[in-house]
């Protein structure tokens, strides 16, 4: 920024005119028509000039500024040092207002290379710099190292000048050589590396005494070496990489960078992980074991964490991670620049290193975004003025692309490095802030709120999206990096912990590897040591009563016949069953066993001696059976297995014609049960859907309602947006296709979340839950003044393992040993012509007499005379010999209805 200002007038009066302030600086505006005028640069007091045009500082040049406007800057030692001026900004009349740079103390010396001859007259284009034309940086070529500037303008347009800093370089300079690149290691137990590197060489030697040397690590902020310098220089704290070493020699008077160069430190993670396996374990087995369960711990540690990818979000997790962004939702500061954030981590936080962002874009042209990663001292919310936030990655900027409500990749420049148990602050900020963040259309997790902050509206530090009025709204973007992780320690030989280890000696052996690839290796061995000293004397049962499993088979073990003891491990003895052999440590029988009695021979391999008893083998498991409710109609045969095959999942109530109106003005509820208790118990619900056909002059009044059998209630249809008769005759299915459009309620597939005005439950709330029982959709009209309405069809469908939409398969009981016979009670109640109930008590018994049982529930449903058709008539004369005995009985749906039938009573009567 320009400071302090003289003006020609002073300059005129005062000759050479110096004003020093606290930086050594001093500003000079060019002389406007008043002859030469000289300044000379002393060092240490003096180090630079701030140059301007004869405005200033503040304002533009005059013009008619003639061949008198001439300024000449000196070198302290024109031996030793030459001037050399540094353009930030040049702005003039082109063509006609031009400065001209001459190397040397006065206007007759020559123009510095680049600008042609010396000017003949004023305005001379060809060798002054005017326009746009900025010359940059240039030195003084000369013997006497000076500088000198003319500058000539017309009588009529002027422009803002120039602002430009004269210093002062040495001659002769002083060359740099960066040190030879470095590799080193990270420590034994950090994940870092303090590499000491050589200093810089300078030619020639000796020329840095009077400079300062700087390095920088990775375009961070440079740190100053004390001078003189040592051999050697150390370098705190380096992760793991390659790390751009950046070294600057600067003049203390003036900070004029004299020479600059560039070296490398490569950090490699050489150390392995530290992986401890447990001493060897040896057991000693109890009388007759043959193996032992071991548990055992294998840990690994490790100089760097032990890192694996990761995607934080703190939006809601059942959408993660990549939440739907709303499309007619942002917030932004117009087109000023705003910027957004959350805080993640926190005490459970493991170390992080976070990599990228996914960025949630709402409409296309996002333009320029720049992110930055910030570590929080304090607190777990950002403070006021960024006062407790520690830039550790950043700033990133990147042009979005031109999409719309989706997800962008953004891979930071450097990744952030974030300690355990560290809150860490990710700002994502909008530079033209032109309404493209994208919002996700749900509220924050508690304690994590989305921030917003824009000092063109009024918010200059970061306020909460609830704190401005948008709680129902967050921030859509997640966070992608590597966090610490647990060891995958790997066993290449033996066996899990927690395993049967037999007798003997088992070896064990683990690898664990670190990020970088290091490993390392360990074993142990388990040995699993027989019981010692057992007895030689052999004892059996006299009798052992032995059931059989499931598949009617039985294993007889040594354990089983054996008595007394102690003994050896039973699988060393021989196991002899009459009619089913022999083996060690037992064998198996089956289905012909059962009922009888046989003989076992239990025999030492070692010492020959053997001992007998006798098993007698049983079945104790029943049978399994189970019932299926059915309903049939009156004169139909009543189901003769338990079990049969009834209707499928699929259950609809068609050819309805219930009201949906009460012209007395109170609520009316029509309400429909489906009866799924044909279902096992416990069968999960995997979908439910509803089948809904009606039709009502104001459609937003209409709510649905499906309940479960537990309870569980959950709206289908409770649609605020649909004013005026919408007809309904749809599937709700919350696998469907969203909509908002009430249009499409008669489309077959609907999902009823995403319509305005709906809660936030919905069918798939059902998932998981027991499908068995009755459930009830209700339908409520619950404005009914003056509307009409009707429903035409209601119906379900639930989705069950081994149940299809339209069949339920038949049960038949079973036994795991043979067969099964059944037989059956009867209980009947209810009326015939209103409705009659049948219970069937069914007993499945196998053939060891093991019985089961269960209650099948026959509904049968009223005649419908209309149903009835009679045998043809028959006329004749009574006493006729050709009258017949038998006219036939009558039929129902086809089905013929005789005297044998007790579901019913028909009354057929006929007379001449």
């Amino acid at each position: 920024m320009k400071k302090i200002t003289f003006t020609s007038f002073w300059l005129m009066l005062l000759g050479t005119l110096m004003m020093t302030d606290l930086m050594g600086q001093t500003n000079v505006n060019m002389p406007y028509n008043t002859g030469p005028v000289s300044f000379t640069l002393a060092p240490p007091t003096l180090c630079t000039f701030n140059f301007f045009d004869n405005g200033g500082a503040a304002g533009a040049y005059q013009s008619n500024s003639g061949a008198n406007s001439v300024v000449t800057f000196l070198p302290s030692n024109s031996a030793t040092h030459k001037v050399r001026v540094t353009f930030s900004s040049f702005a003039t009349e082109n063509s006609f207002d031009a400065l001209y740079i001459f190397d040397g103390t006065s206007v007759a010396a020559p123009l510095l290379p680049g600008c042609g001859a010396a000017p003949a007259v004023w305005g001379n284009s060809s060798c002054g710099y005017m326009g746009g034309n900025s010359p940059g940086t240039k030195t003084a070529l000369g013997a006497t190292g000076a500088l000198t500037f003319q500058f000539r303008s017309d009588a009529s347009v002027t422009a803002a000048g120039w602002t430009a800093v004269i210093a002062q370089v040495p001659i002769s300079g002083c060359a740099m050589s960066a040190p030879a690149p470095v590799t080193v290691s990270t420590g034994q137990t950090t994940c870092t590396a303090n590499a000491v590197v050589n200093s810089p060489v300078f030619t020639p030697a000796g020329c840095n005494a009077a400079l300062n040397l700087t390095y920088s690590v990775d375009g961070g902020t440079p740190i100053a070496l004390p001078n003189p310098i040592g051999p050697t220089v150390t370098l705190n704290n380096l992760n793991s990489g390659v790390h751009s070493i950046v070294w600057t020699l600067v003049d203390p008077c003036g900070n004029v960078v004299v020479a600059t160069a560039t070296s490398t430190v490569t950090v490699q993670d050489l150390v392995p992980p530290v992986i401890a396996c447990p001493a060897t374990i040896n057991i000693t087995l109890d009388p007759g074991a043959c193996d032992a369960i071991v548990g055992y711990t294998v840990t690994a540690t490790d100089n760097c964490p032990f890192l694996v990818p990761f995607v934080a979000t703190q939006n809601p997790p059942s959408l993660n991670p990549n939440q739907a962004i709303d499309p007619g939702q942002s917030l932004n500061c117009g087109f000023a620049e705003t910027k957004f954030g959350r805080v993640f981590g926190g005490p459970a936080l493991a170390p992080t290193t976070i990599t990228g962002l996914q960025v949630g874009i709402r409409a296309a042209g996002a333009g320029l975004y720049r992110f930055n990663i910030y570590r929080l001292t304090s607190g777990n919310a950002p403070a006021a003025g960024n006062a407790n936030m520690v830039l550790v990655s950043g700033p990133t900027n990147v042009n979005m692309p031109n999409v719309n409500t989706t997800y962008v990749p953004v891979t930071l420049g450097t990744p952030a490095v974030i300690p355990a148990g560290s809150y860490y602050f990710v700002e994502i900020i909008s530079t033209l802030g032109n309404y493209t963040m994208g919002n996700i259309l749900a509220p924050d997790l508690p304690g994590t709120p989305s921030y917003l902050a824009s000092a063109a509206c009024g918010l200059p530090n970061y306020g909460t999206f609830a704190s401005v009025g948008f709680a129902n709204l967050s921030l859509a973007f997640n966070v992608v990096g590597f966090e610490g992780g647990a060891p995958n320690i790997i066993q290449t030989a033996g066996l899990p912990s927690g395993s049967v280890f037999p007798i003997g000696t088992t070896t064990n052996c683990f690898v664990v590897a670190d990020v970088v690839g290091n490993t390392s290796t360990c074993c142990f061995d388990v040995i699993v040591n027989e019981y010692p000293n057992p007895t030689t004397t052999l004892a059996c049962n006299d009798n052992v009563q032995v059931s059989v499993n499931e598949n009617c088979e039985a294993f007889v073990g040594t354990d089983m016949i054996l008595e007394g003891g102690p003994y050896g491990c039973y699988d060393d003895y021989i196991v002899a069953v009459e009619g089913y052999g022999s083996g060690f440590g037992g064998v198996t029988i089956d289905n012909d066993a059962i009922g009888e009695t046989l003989t076992v021979t239990i025999t030492d391999p070692e010492t020959g001696n053997s001992c007998w008893g006798t098993i007698s083998v049983e079945d104790k498991i029943p049978p399994t059976i189970g019932c299926n409710n059915v309903v049939i109609s009156c004169g139909e045969p009543l189901p003769t297995v338990p079990g049969p095959a009834s209707q499928g999942t699929e259950i609809i109530y068609s050819g309805l014609s219930d009201p949906l109106d009460n012209p007395g003005g109170e609520f009316l509820i029509q309400e429909y049960q489906f009866d799924y208790t044909f279902l096992p118990p416990g069968s999960p619900v995997q979908d439910v859907d509803v089948r809904i056909e009606l039709t009502h002059t104001w459609t937003m009044d209409v709510h649905i309602f499906l309940t479960a059998p537990n309870g569980l209630e959950i709206p289908v249809f409770e649609v605020g947006g649909c004013a005026g008769p919408f007809p309904i005759n749809t599937w709700w299915d919350d696998e469907g296709i969203a909509s908002s459009n009430c249009l499409t309620f008669t489309e077959p597939r609907n999902q009823p979340y995403h319509l305005p005005g709906n809660p936030g439950a919905f069918l798939q709330a059902f998932d998981g839950l027991d499908a068995s029982g009755i459930w009830t959709v209700r339908i409520e009209d619950q404005f009914p003044f003056g509307d009409a309405g009707l429903i035409s069809q209601v119906g379900m469908y639930i989705t069950v393992d081994g149940f299809g939409p339209d069949d339920v398969p038949q049960i038949d009981p079973a036994d795991n040993c043979g067969n099964v016979t059944l037989s059956v009670i009867d209980e009947e109640s209810g009326d015939p012509c209103e409705g009659l109930t049948i219970i069937r008590h069914w007993t499945a018994t196998d053939e060891s007499g093991n019985t089961a049982t269960c209650d099948q529930v026959v509904t049968v449903t009223p005649l419908d005379l209309g149903a009835v058709a009679c045998p043809p008539a028959y006329i004749g004369h009574c006493g006729d010999s050709s009258d017949p005995e038998i006219t036939g009985w009558p039929t129902v749906n086809g089905a013929e209805i005789t005297d044998e039938d007790n579901v019913c009573n028909i009354f057929v009567g006929y007379w001449d």
